[in-house]
């Protein structure tokens, strides 16, 4: 009789010890979600505050042609030199980017770095 006290005890501890874990995890989440709705609403004034935005366009060669090349990134910030946008686009699937076709090439654009880290967007022709 005593062993199966001790086993209910024992169970119970460890509902309890479940539980509070449940409830640190949900006061965590919580936490969290109040966290991020304080940024967002942080970020929401300061971007309401801005009046003058920036864009900025890299490109990078895909060919020897004078207008041979493609958007590469594409950024934008507010004057209070923030980066509201920074976007790396993929080059088309037939674009040739590199050393041949680019001698000037920025160092940090490579097509690994765009196939990788790009989105594909797509222009109107």
């Amino acid at each position: 009789m005593a062993t199966s006290m001790q086993h209910s005890q024992h169970q119970q501890a460890a509902q309890q010890q479940q539980m509070e874990q449940h409830m640190q995890q949900q006061q965590q989440a919580q936490q969290q979600q109040a966290q991020q709705q304080q940024q967002q609403a942080q970020y929401a004034q300061q971007f309401q505050q801005a009046t003058y935005f920036s864009i900025d366009v890299e490109c990078v060669a895909t060919g020897v042609g004078h207008n041979a090349r493609d958007v590469a990134q594409i950024a934008v910030v507010d004057q209070y030199e923030r980066c509201l946008l920074n976007v790396y686009v993929q080059p088309p699937p037939d674009a040739v980017v590199g050393r041949a076709a680019a001698p000037r090439q920025l160092p940090s654009l490579s097509m690994s770095s765009l196939l990788e880290c790009g989105q594909h967007i797509g222009f109107c022709p």
